[in-house]
């Protein structure tokens, strides 16, 4: 019988007899020959934007025509408004500069504020659903229509031209995903003027729902003051929404939104606006002696709860 050190020693010799005498090695195999490199893939085609040169010129004609602040040369404009509901006022500041374009700011009375601060909220939190429910108010009036010319968003669509009679129609399809809409109109009179809008949502976007598929149309109407024509009426028809715009016209030759009122079947919402600064500069003729925003309050109706009824419900967002 074998014992383990025996076995150790067979393993052991037969290891130095491998190393003393050691099988010979086949020939090595030749190195298979080197494969062409593969010429790398054609990327894909890179998607050309179409863009009709008439369209461009359409909108350009039309900036021409219609005072907007960059137009007029401006490069940053301030001003109050006063938004009165429930016996009590909002201020609805709007600011604007070239660079950044149009936003507001609130200032919300006292008495939301302090009815918040029962119910265990804070103004740092107030302030800023208030704006979100003042924000629809703004964009359904048509307010940031006043700073901002069209086009912004032009970059991201397809743009081409046809004529209907007088009119010229610039049809604009969505070129890639910044195109905040999957196609829009524009459809401009033999003046020059813009004349109806249309928004037809992508699919992804909510409102493509409650539209059933069919586009937003907004209708605008403008009249010349002084040198340029301004925006004094916009309608959007499937909401039964009208905007009606006056205006200060200031001495120097400007002319400055005064007021929008807008119609709706759950009533009338008014802006007043005034005291405006164009270029650090204050225009004496829009400043009001006592602004209602900043006037004491004499308690008035009870305010509804921060998150209570929105000034407008519908559409469910605001057209452009």
């Amino acid at each position: 019988m074998r014992t383990a050190s025996s076995l150790v020693v067979l393993a052991l010799a037969a290891s130095a007899y491998a190393q003393d005498d050691p099988a010979k090695k086949p020939a090595p195999t030749p190195p298979a020959p080197a494969e062409p490199a593969k010429p790398d893939a054609a990327p894909p085609a890179k998607k050309e934007r179409k863009v009709d040169p008439e369209a461009t010129k359409a909108l350009d004609a039309y900036a021409a025509l219609v005072h907007f602040p960059a137009t007029a040369g401006w490069k940053s404009v301030t001003l109050k408004g006063d938004y009165e509901q429930n016996g009590m006022v909002f201020g609805i500041n709007p600011k604007w500069t070239a660079e950044s374009g149009f936003d507001f700011e609130v200032t919300v009375p006292s008495q939301v504020i302090e009815m918040a601060k029962a119910q265990g909220a804070t103004e740092d939190m107030v302030t800023p659903q208030i704006k979100g429910q003042l924000g629809q108010l703004v964009a359904y009036s048509g307010v940031d229509a006043m700073f901002e010319r069209p086009g912004k968003n032009w970059a991201h669509y397809d743009l081409a031209v046809k004529k209907d009679g007088d009119d010229r129609v610039v049809e604009l399809t969505a070129f890639d995903d910044q195109a905040d809409a999957a196609a829009r109109t524009y459809v401009f009179d033999k003046t020059g003027l813009l004349k109806t809008t249309t928004k037809t949502p992508k699919a992804s976007d909510p409102m493509a729902a409650q539209l059933g598929g069919m586009p937003l149309q907004v209708d605008w109407k403008f009249e010349k003051k002084g040198a340029r024509y301004v925006l004094t009426e916009r309608t959007i028809p499937i909401a039964s929404i009208t905007s009606h715009f006056a205006y200060f016209e200031d001495p120097s030759g400007a002319v400055l939104l005064k007021q929008t009122r807008l119609e709706t079947p759950q009533g009338e919402h008014t802006i007043d606006f005034h005291d405006y600064v164009v270029d650090g500069k204050p225009f004496e003729s829009t400043k009001s002696a006592t602004p209602k925003s900043a006037a004491p309050s004499d308690g008035g109706a009870k305010p509804a709860a921060p998150s209570g009824d929105k000034p407008v419900d519908k559409p469910a967002e605001p057209p452009k």
